[in-house]
């Protein structure tokens, strides 16, 4: 038969097997940490505006075409475009709901005069379509979307200054109120700006 084993012997035998159990269980656990790859971030939402988003690669497609097209690019030009779209969505978003109508046909009109524009600026569909990656109805698939947004904010913007009248005195008196009030102004772009990031 075997020796006897002590109490305190016993104890130590199993002290240390919870000890090389839990050793394990950690080593396993770092492994498979190891093992996942690298989480890479596909786009990001900057905004939401209603049930609408702005994402991130949006803003920098915006400045891409900006830059394609020979424009100079500020240094806030993210801020800048991501206001810009937050005001365009908001727009659109009122012309829904007012029933602003906005046709199949003007959306497809406004579609084929970008893509004539386009075809004019490089010389040909051929240039465009190697350029864009696409074929000329995907391009237009593409931007249906946003053509159709961009009409119905510019109706709104319609709707909204269609009975406006302004006198010479009210433009100097506004003149004198905007530099009185321009540095709230630029405080509050700021502020925008900087909650951005």
């Amino acid at each position: 038969m075997g020796t006897p084993v002590s109490v305190g012997t016993f104890e130590f035998m199993y002290s240390m097997k919870r000890i090389l159990f839990i050793g394990f269980v950690l080593l396993g656990l770092q492994a498979g940490a190891q093992g996942q790859p690298k989480k890479v971030v596909a786009d990001k939402i900057i905004s939401i505006v209603g049930d609408r988003v702005i994402l991130q690669s949006d803003i920098r497609n915006s400045i891409s075409d900006i830059a394609r097209q020979g424009g100079t690019i500020p240094d806030n030009a993210e801020c800048l475009l991501t206001e810009q779209a937050v005001i365009s969505k908001v727009l659109m978003l009122q012309a829904e709901k007012d029933s602003l109508p906005v046709t199949e046909e003007e959306v497809e009109a406004e579609l084929d005069q970008k893509i004539r524009y386009y075809i004019n600026q490089l010389g040909s569909q051929a240039a465009l379509e190697e350029m864009a990656g696409k074929t000329i109805y995907q391009i237009k698939d593409d931007a249906r979307e946003s053509v159709k947004e961009q009409k119905l904010a510019a109706a709104m913007q319609r709707k909204i200054v269609e009975n406006v009248r302004i006198t010479p005195t009210e433009v100097k008196a506004d003149r004198k109120s905007t530099r009185l009030n321009s540095s709230h102004t630029v405080i509050s772009y700021a502020v925008f700006c900087l909650k951005k990031k």
